[in-house]
């Protein structure tokens, strides 16, 4: 009987001692994976998911189009003109003008990232080395007007820590909306590949402060109360301007 007991105390000693190890909190790599994988589901799903106090929701992109290609005008003549001249037109009825219909507001907060899909985003090193920066243009729709942006990003495969862009600044007066985000990302040291696939985030801080930090392992550590992230692009290094 008190062998037997004592087998069924240590079997609950040891089931204790793993569930407090299972349930501590920090930044793991428990938790560190977790984040991704409410980023990764952000992307799949195209919706916002809650981690923490952060709301990761998918980044919009907007890609520009490519101009038509113009064609020169046709010389043959129609089958429908007369030999002795043209044949006066009929006037066409009055048609009344259509009223333009206003575009209503952005009230849902979202955020649309300009990025480039077909070729590398030039990203320009830095004298020291070890980094190289680029512009990320967005807009921003729906926020109030004290909220402050910022741009996160990182390499992917393997992950590197986030690096925090100084304050996005708007382009110009007549789209306020329109931002441009500075951002660097870390070359990773035994990289001899002139591109690697890099990762962005627009934090938006609804009361900014300026105590936000310059790295992070997670988004959350930012406190940032949402982060529209991309999928992942190419960056392509190129050397300093002299």
């Amino acid at each position: 009987m008190e062998t037997r007991l004592c087998g069924s105390l240590l079997l609950w000693l040891l089931s204790a001692t793993l569930a407090a190890c299972a349930g501590g909190s920090g930044s793991s790599g428990f938790d560190i994976r977790s984040e991704n994988s409410a980023i990764e589901q952000a992307l799949a799903e195209q919706r916002c998911v809650q981690r923490e106090s952060l709301s990761i929701c998918p980044a919009a992109e907007v890609t520009e189009s490519p101009a038509p290609t113009p064609t020169a005008p046709s010389t043959a003549t129609p089958s429908n003109v007369s030999p002795n001249g043209p044949t006066p037109a009929s006037t066409p009825a009055a048609t009344a003008t259509p009223t333009p219909t206003a575009t209503p507001p952005v009230t849902t907060p979202q955020v649309e990232i300009h990025l480039d899909r077909v070729a590398a985003v030039p990203c320009v090193g830095s004298d020291q080395g070890g980094a190289c920066s680029f512009t990320l243009p967005f807009e921003a729709q729906g926020f109030a007007p004290e909220a402050a942006f910022r741009v996160a990003t990182r390499t992917v495969n393997p992950d590197s820590r986030w690096t925090i862009g100084a304050a996005s600044l708007p382009v110009g007066l007549s789209n306020p909306s329109s931002f441009e985000g500075p951002a660097t990302v870390s070359v990773p040291a035994n990289s001899s590949d002139a591109r690697i696939t890099a990762q962005a985030a627009v934090l938006v801080f609804e009361d900014p402060s300026p105590g936000v930090p310059d790295t992070v392992e997670e988004l959350a550590d930012t406190a940032a109360e949402a982060a529209y992230v991309t999928a992942p692009f190419t960056l392509e290094f190129s050397a300093p301007a002299p």
